[in-house]
């Protein structure tokens, strides 16, 4: 008798760290680019770099989600402005 492997239908792996913003945003504006449908605002890396570095009570945060390839597939930060 041999043994029947079935596949499972198993997710990757994701995993969430925290970052500074200002030091990702090619990764930040190449998941958000994709994450939205058009029409949607241009989420260019300058763009973002300009937004992550105005002044504010408190440094932004930010956190990505990669793959289990290592591939950024997600994105959020929070920025404090005043």
């Amino acid at each position: 008798m041999t043994d029947t492997i079935i596949p499972s239908a198993r997710r990757p792996a994701v995993r969430v760290e925290a970052v500074d913003p200002r030091a990702c945003v090619g990764e930040a504006a190449a998941v958000l680019q994709s994450a939205w449908p058009v029409p949607r605002l241009r989420y260019a890396p300058e763009d973002l770099a300009w937004r992550f570095s105005r002044p504010g009570w408190a440094d932004p945060r930010g956190w990505v989600a990669r793959d289990d390839t290592g591939r950024a597939v997600g994105f959020a930060a929070a920025l404090p402005v005043r």
